[in-house]
């Protein structure tokens, strides 16, 4: 009997430790954006200044930094780290301004598809990924060297 009511405590223990933790790392969802951290603004500032911030996603994680998203009123989608530093941009309707795309993929997307914007860009620790209005995904390393298409 004894053995029952302690194991109803720690299971009582463990949901209410699940709830609480989930509430403290839950997204947060705030219309200002000086939640985000300073270079986050500043670039949001130099690179889009005619496009005003909707909303902030923040992204509390558990282990680790925590990250942004700002949604600007056009619908563009930009993803800062923990420090304010953007690692994807997503603006299908506008298209990815010139500005934050390193010259080698903006070189090699104006020769291999004229025609193309690129809609979306991201960065990662082993390189880079750009979608194009086309629907082709072009893949490059870190060094900006072409490695790959992908549909």
């Amino acid at each position: 009997m004894r053995m029952q009511k302690i194991n109803r405590l720690f299971y009582a223990l463990g949901i209410f430790a699940v709830l609480f933790c989930s509430n403290a790392y839950a997204d947060k969802i705030v219309q200002d954006a000086g939640a985000l951290p300073e270079p986050a603004q500043q670039f949001l500032k130099a690179t889009f200044p005619d496009r005003a911030v909707s909303y902030v996603k923040i992204d509390k994680n558990l282990i680790g930094p925590d990250e942004y998203k700002a949604i600007l009123a056009d619908g563009t989608e930009v993803e800062f780290d923990g420090k304010g530093q953007w690692v994807e941009i997503k603006a299908k309707a506008a298209g990815v301004p010139a500005s934050v795309v390193p010259a080698p993929i903006a070189t090699y997307v104006a020769e291999k598809f004229p025609n193309a914007k690129i809609q979306q860009i991201e960065k990662t620790r082993r390189g880079w990924s750009v979608e194009l209005s086309n629907d082709l995904e072009v893949k490059f390393d870190k060094d900006l060297k072409f490695l790959r298409l992908d549909d």
